[in-house]
């Protein structure tokens, strides 16, 4: 995916989350018992997992699981799928055996460089405090609004604003160079 076309796509697939809230509730109301609730809920997500079936898996993937040919396959379908014309008969692809890190030597690295033990630590603080708040506030709504399903509403409402008020201000500020 081009680099330009990131920011909106990332903030439009995050935005199905927020769509759930109304898609659940509106299962939610008009079934009146849990066979059809499941069952409907079912047909909803096989229906959107279908596009999963024509995913190619990524280059990288393949090279590390150490399969070369398939990873040149995955670059040249990709590359077509870009508009690109990348001729790839004649590149051959190594891959490196000193580079492959077991676990121990992940390890090990928090050790040789204390920055990224000092970084991991703060994302999973992060990681934590975000999911009990974000899972709490969503299991609590029943005792915030006395209408269940306003209150799912509600919380659509807060997480689309969220989701494309992100894809407005990293469209404004511009993305961190990596």
């Amino acid at each position: 995916l081009p680099g330009r076309y990131r920011n909106y796509i990332n903030g439009l697939t995050m935005s199905l989350w927020a769509i759930g809230y109304p898609l659940g509730s509106l299962i939610g109301y008009f079934c009146n018992d849990w066979n059809t609730m499941f069952l409907v809920g079912s047909i909803v997500l096989a229906i959107t997992c279908i596009p999963v079936i024509f995913a190619i898996e990524s280059p990288r993937y393949f090279l590390v699981k150490g399969n070369t040919e398939a990873a040149k396959e995955s670059l040249g379908t990709l590359a077509r799928w870009n508009g690109t014309d990348l001729q790839l008969e004649n590149v051959t692809i190594t891959i490196d055996e000193d580079r492959k890190q077991h676990l121990l030597q992940q390890m090990k690295d928090f050790y040789n460089y204390p920055i990224l033990l000092i970084e991991t630590l703060i994302q999973m603080f992060c990681w934590f405090v975000v999911g009990m708040s974000y899972y709490g506030f969503n299991f609590g709504w029943g005792s915030i609004v006395p209408d269940l399903y306003v209150a799912y509403v509600l919380a659509m409402v807060g997480e689309l604003i969220g989701y494309l008020g992100t894809i407005v201000l990293v469209s404004h500020l511009g993305r961190r160079e990596s």
